[in-house]
């Protein structure tokens, strides 16, 4: 009888198989190729220059405060301390005869107020000629 060289079942094989490697490294260096020319964009800005001393309002900006009312759930707005409808606001705001120049409005938001209250607001302003808006925060403590 004749002995077949007899073989370990749980042997491990020592030899790697590279070809899975290999395909996912070609398919990953192909969207590579293929998204990276998209990335490469130019935007030509130019900023204005202004000295440290530079004053661009005497006036103090028009404030807008929307806050978070926890008994009911609602969001409410203040334009200068005074209670205004989300449809008002912008009314209000031509009401108060800002020139044109002066028009500096600062948002003051409650951080429970659901950010897509705040970004319908900032559209609203924008749209309505609004467009120095500075939005106010609080300085934390490295949260």
């Amino acid at each position: 009888m004749k002995r077949r060289p007899h073989r370990n079942r749980f042997a491990q094989d020592a030899h790697i198989n590279v070809t899975s490697l290999l395909d996912i490294t070609f398919v990953l260096l192909i969207a590579f190729m293929v998204v990276a020319p998209s990335l490469r964009f130019n935007v030509d800005v130019e900023l204005p220059q202004a000295s440290d001393a530079e004053v661009v309002s005497k006036e103090k900006p028009v404030t807008i405060h929307v806050s978070w009312n926890e008994a009911d759930g609602m969001v409410t707005y203040h334009v200068n301390g005074e209670a205004v409808s989300f449809d008002a606001v912008t009314d209000t705001l031509r009401n108060l005869q800002v020139p044109e120049h002066d028009r500096v409005v600062a948002l003051e938001a409650d951080r429970r107020v659901p950010w897509d209250n705040v970004a319908r607001l900032i559209t609203r302003l924008k749209a309505s000629g609004f467009h120095n808006l500075g939005i106010v925060t609080q300085h934390g403590q490295g949260e």
